[in-house]
């Protein structure tokens, strides 16, 4: 391990952070089609991607984390809070409130 010291103010550093790609795929029409996902998601990995940033909408939809596991890749949830996802992406509902409190009490709501 490598001993770094920057601007000597910072404490010597031991370990050195490890940069990994995560490939944002908001909106992307193909992780909803079961039979272009797998392809698609070997497609990520093969990018040198460790894991998918994707929304709620897409999530829930089956098969999606099934295949990003069976593909080795993380999840990363995009949490919209004061949205609503009442009847999948067509019912999606953006910021729907602009309050902190009203924030704060929906982050709660969704775990």
């Amino acid at each position: 391990k490598a001993t770094v010291s920057v601007l000597n103010w910072c404490p010597a550093v031991t370990t050195m952070s490890e940069l990994k790609l995560i490939k944002a795929m908001w909106g992307v029409p193909a992780l909803a089609d079961p039979a272009a996902r797998p392809a698609m998601l070997a497609r990520v990995v093969c990018e040198g991607h460790v894991g998918v940033r994707i929304s709620a909408t897409q999530w829930r939809d089956a098969g999606v984390m099934a295949d990003l596991k069976a593909a080795g890749l993380a999840f990363v949830a995009q949490i919209h809070t004061t949205a609503h996802v009442d009847d999948g992406a067509a019912g999606f509902q953006y910021m729907t409130e602009w309050g902190v409190d009203e924030h704060l009490k929906d982050l709660r709501a969704k775990g």
